[in-house]
C-alpha cells in the first residue's frame, strides 16, 4: 500500500520498474494498483491487476484489488461479479468465507441495503473470530452499526449493536495490538458520546506497540472528539491539516468530517467544498472508509447547493445544476435501498425533478 505523504508517482514508477525487471511478485502488482487508485487512475490499476491475474491466477488479493478498482469507479455491478467469482473459486477458504462478505457488506452499505449488510456481517464475524483475524472481525462487525447510525439515523440501534459486539468479544481477551479501540472510539464519538470515545482513545494510546500505526486515523478521531466537545474551530483546523498535502494527509479520513464541522460552524461554502472533495475522491479502499458517509454527503450537497442557488434572484443556474447532479447520483446510488430508506430517495427525486423542470 502507498505510504502516507509519499511521492505516489515515484512509488508507482518503482513498482513498475520492479515488475519490468523480473520481480513480478504479487505484492508489487497489488501495491502498484493501490497507488494508481490513490492517484485517481483506477483504469490503469485494473490493467496492472489483470496482467497480475494472468500470471498468478490463484491469488485472492489480486481479485480484491480488482474489486477495489471497480468500487473506486462506482462500478458496483462488476465489483460484485468479481466477489461472486472469488467466493466460488476459493470456496472453503478464509478469503471466501471471511473476506468476501466484508467487501460485499461495504458495497451493500453504500447502496442502502441495510438488511443485506447485517446478514453479511453476521455470517462473516464468527468466521473471522475462528480464524483469529481480530482486525477483520472488528471492521466487519462495525459496518452495520455505522449504517444504522448514518443511513437509518437510528443511534440507539447502532449503539446497542456495538455494545453487543463488545460483550460477545471483550477487548481484554485480545492482544493489545488487536484490540482496535481506535475504531470503537471513532464509532462512539460519531454516536454522540465523546466521553466514551476519549476513554477508548486513551486505552488505544496505552495499548500501542511498535510506535504509531495509524497517525491519520488517530488525529481524525481526536478532531471529532474536539468537535463533539464544542471546539468547532479546533476541529476544523485539525481536519484541514489532515486534508492538506503532507505526511499526515488522509483525504477519506477528513473530508466528510470537515464538511460536517464547517456546516456546524455555519460555513456553507466551505462545507460544500469539503463534501464535493469527499464524494469525488478516488482512493484505495474507498468504501471501507466511506461506505456510510458518501450517501450523506451527496444528500447534503443537493440541499446546500439548492439553498445557495435560491438566495439569488433569479436562482444561480450553476448551483442548481450542481444540486441536480448530486441529487441524481444519490437517487441512482440508493435506487434499490431498503424500504425504510426510500422516503429519502423519493424526497431527493422530487427535488431533482423540480430543479430539472425549472432549468429546462
Amino acid at each position: 500500500m502507498a505510504l502516507e505523504g509519499s511521492d505516489l508517482e515515484r512509488e508507482a514508477e518503482l513498482y513498475r520498474v520492479g515488475i519490468d525487471e523480473g520481480d513480478a511478485a504479487t505484492i508489487n502488482y497489488t501495491n502498484l494498483a493501490h497507488v494508481l487508485v490513490e492517484l485517481g487512475r483506477p483504469e490503469e490499476a485494473m490493467e496492472a491487476l489483470e496482467d497480475a491475474d494472468r500470471r498468478f491466477p490463484d491469488v485472492p488479493d489480486i481479485q480484491f484489488g480488482i474489486v477495489d478498482a471497480y468500487q473506486a469507479m462506482d462500478d458496483y455491478e462488476n465489483a460484485q461479479a468479481v466477489l461472486t467469482s472469488v467466493a466460488e473459486r476459493f470456496s472453503g477458504s478464509y478469503d471466501a468465507a471471511g473476506v468476501v462478505p466484508g467487501w460485499e457488506a461495504v458495497q451493500a452499505a453504500v447502496r442502502g441495503r441495510l438488511g443485506r449488510v447485517r446478514s453479511l456481517s453476521d455470517a462473516a464475524v464468527p468466521v473471522a473470530f475462528a480464524a483469529n483475524r481480530i482486525q477483520d472481525l472488528v471492521s466487519i462487525a462495525l459496518i452495520p452499526a455505522y449504517a444504522d447510525l448514518y443511513a437509518a439515523g437510528d443511534t440507539a440501534r447502532a449503539v446497542a449493536a456495538v455494545e453487543e459486539i463488545l460483550t460477545r468479544y471483550p477487548l481484554v481477551d485480545f492482544e493489545p495490538a488487536d484490540r482496535e479501540t481506535l475504531r470503537f472510539s471513532d464509532f462512539f464519538v460519531r454516536a454522540g458520546d465523546p466521553g466514551r470515545a476519549r476513554a477508548l482513545l486513551d486505552r488505544w494510546e496505552s495499548d500501542r506497540v511498535g510506535g504509531d500505526p495509524s497517525p491519520s486515523f488517530y488525529e481524525s478521531v481526536r478532531a471529532l472528539i474536539a468537535l463533539e466537545e464544542g471546539d468547532v474551530d479546533g476541529a476544523i483546523l485539525q481536519l484541514k491539516r489532515l486534508s492538506a498535502p503532507g505526511p499526515a494527509r488522509c483525504d477519506m479520513c477528513a473530508q466528510f468530517d470537515l464538511g460536517v464541522a464547517q456546516e456546524r460552524a455555519g460555513h456553507r461554502d466551505a462545507a460544500i467544498a469539503a463534501y464535493e472533495a469527499h464524494v469525488d475522491t478516488t482512493g484505495s479502499f474507498r468504501l471501507w472508509a466511506a461506505h456510510y458517509s458518501i450517501p450523506v454527503a451527496l444528500q447534503r450537497l443537493g440541499a446546500l447547493l439548492e439553498a445557495r442557488a435560491r438566495e439569488a434572484d433569479p436562482p444561480t443556474p450553476a448551483d442548481l445544476e450542481a444540486a441536480a447532479r448530486y441529487d441524481s447520483r444519490f437517487v441512482e446510488l440508493w435506487a434499490d435501498a431498503d424500504e425504510e430508506l426510500q422516503p429519502r430517495v423519493r424526497a431527493a427525486q422530487a427535488r431533482l425533478e423540480a430543479i430539472l423542470k425549472e432549468t429546462g
